[in-house]
């Protein structure tokens, strides 16, 4: 089964919501990104429906259909619901399509007139208690993957859209087919049958194809026939067009859900003689999922689009035997492994869950209980970090472990000036013995808020200041960090009275250093003083001496 259904990485935001409305819980989640796992997908579309980012995205044939169109051999085969889609007739849809390529288009009605007498063929035969229907490849994917023992029950004929391919192709051997319908599941059937089906292309798609060459459908053309066999697309319409049995019961069972707890009950017995329609859509193909995504999704709107092409004409009265039109269904298997009861413990533990009461089944991450979580775990689906409660109460200790080991106080108010957090830090600071005796308290209890007030009236960012506290003889620097935007505020505190009594004391030590210094220098400099002076006396009277005796000699 290739991938029909891919990520679009960048605008998924781990929200889980796909998980949340995957009823197979065929998505998962790995490096905060939710990927489809094509081996568990029924390609129902509920995660491509639910996604609010966009993330999901459908393969697209595009490209491929662009290429083929370049030929002049291309038909459309169109799903029947494009009358409720595009609001148009069988007339403007046909002009729409050969603006942009196609030679021409045919309803995939004519399938389902051929399937809808193979069915009344094989319930006439009655050779089993109850039948399955097999043209919804949804809810044929979803028997062969969860519900194997339910094969024997399916129905062994093809879809209307390979038939009505069948009957193309046989009229027109060398021409291209390409589907067009609001069904993904489509897509895989195509592939299956790659020699009928060449492309197929999503009803979005093929309206942006239509506005790329300004091409707009004409509301005012009627259609000339009326097809009886476009009411199997709407719910409950396969059963009012099969001939009456009086051995079967016709039930019609649409969405995911209802078809899932159908399943089950034919599984257990409780449901006898009867031929059960399964559309894995709810109201059948009027609410495939490219409806539903382009809000498509009235209800009234499109059955009244649909019910006004209803009529009684037949498309072709083409004839196929059996061995044209059969098809058998294999079990696809799964490979989901379970976790021993050792394991699954281990894993709730990694997920937080050491206690019962920690174990809160609350859905948020996708599944309906811790267990089911654990063994998607287990499986390789899902991370510990999906649990919301578990994640909150991690990043809270991480939090509360910083706080409280911080080197500094930390206060944090709300609007009111009240407090809010006070870790131990603050506790010492302000003496304070249990942070509870002053939580809830205005701050001005224990600190003045007039710099705090400033914050907000000065429209400042940060402010912060040294000062003392007189009333805890401390001496402190306070940064104030306001958030504007919620109105809280966080006080930052941190102890300089120890700096500032070491710089006290080191002052102290400086000044009498310089004291004794001067001391020494004013001793010094007065024995050096007293030196030149006798130094000075010795030497005036040498120089006299000195004098005499050159005047003496001069004389000689």
């Amino acid at each position: 089964m290739s991938e029909w259904i891919k990520l679009k990485s960048q605008s998924c935001k781990d929200c889980y919501k796909c998980i949340r409305h995957c009823r197979m819980k065929a998505i998962r989640f790995s490096g905060n990104l939710a990927y489809n796992v094509e081996n568990l997908c029924v390609l129902c579309g509920h995660c491509y429906i639910s996604c609010p980012q966009n993330a999901k995205v459908i393969v697209s044939d595009v490209e491929k259909v662009k290429v083929m169109l370049q030929s002049d051999k291309v038909i459309a085969l169109v799903s029947p619901t494009y009358l409720a889609y595009f609001n148009t007739t069988y007339k403007a849809f046909k002009e729409g399509c050969i603006k942009i390529g196609f030679t021409a288009i045919e309803e995939e009605t004519l399938g389902y007139e051929i399937v809808l007498k193979e069915y009344d063929k094989i319930l006439k035969k009655g050779e089993k208690s109850v039948y399955i229907s097999s043209q919804c490849h949804a809810s044929n994917l979803m028997i062969q993957k969860y519900h194997s023992k339910l094969l024997p029950n399916l129905m062994d004929v093809v879809s209307p859209m390979v038939a009505t391919s069948m009957d193309i192709k046989k009229r027109h051997p060398d021409y291209k087919v390409v589907y067009m319908g609001p069904c993904i599941a489509k897509k895989d059937e195509a592939e299956r049958y790659d020699k009928l089906i060449d492309a197929v292309l999503m009803f979005d798609e093929v309206h942006k194809m239509f506005a790329d060459d300004n091409i707009v459908l004409n509301k005012k053309y009627k259609d000339e026939k009326a097809f009886k066999a476009r009411e199997c697309v709407s719910f409950g319409g396969m059963g009012k067009l099969l001939k009456s049995n009086d051995k079967y019961e016709f039930v019609s069972v649409s969405d995911v859900d209802s078809c899932r707890y159908a399943m089950a009950e034919i599984e257990r017995g409780k449901i006898q003689n009867a031929f059960v329609i399964m559309d894995m859509c709810k109201n059948s193909c009027l609410s495939g999922p490219t409806f539903i995504k382009l809000n498509h999704d009235n209800e009234i709107l499109q059955k009244i689009n649909m019910q006004n092409h209803y009529g009684k004409d037949t498309y072709s009265d083409a004839k196929y035997s059996h061995s044209d039109l059969a098809k058998y269904f294999d079990e696809i298997k799964l490979e989901l492994k379970k976790p021993s009861p050792e394991e699954l413990k281990e894993i709730l533990i990694s997920m937080g869950k050491d206690t019962p009461d920690k174990i809160l089944n609350c859905g948020v991450c996708g599944y309906s209980t811790c267990v089911n979580k654990a063994i998607a775990i287990y499986n390789g689906m899902a991370e510990p970090s999906m649990c919301v409660s578990y994640m909150t109460e991690k990043a809270e200790s991480f939090a509360e472990n910083i706080l409280q080991n911080a080197p500094f106080a930390v206060i944090a108010i709300n609007d009111k000036m009240e407090v809010q957090i006070f870790n131990s830090r603050a506790k010492r600071l302000f003496n304070v013995q249990n942070a509870n005796d002053i939580m809830g308290h205005p701050l001005s209890e224990i600190l003045d808020t007039e710099d705090i007030e400033k914050c907000f009236t000065e429209d400042k960012d940060q402010f912060a200041k040294e000062m003392y506290l007189s009333e805890y003889d401390k001496y402190v620097e306070e940064i104030i960090v306001p958030d504007k935007k919620h109105r809280n505020t966080i006080i930052i505190i941190r102890d300089l009275s120890d700096v500032v009594n070491y710089k006290k004391k080191v002052e102290t030590i400086d000044k009498n250093a310089i004291e004794i210094a001067d001391n020494v220098i004013e001793k010094q400099m007065n024995i050096v003083q007293e030196i030149a002076s006798l130094l000075g006396e010795t030497t005036a009277e040498t120089k006299v001496a000195l004098t005499k005796l050159k005047e003496s000699l001069s004389n000689e």
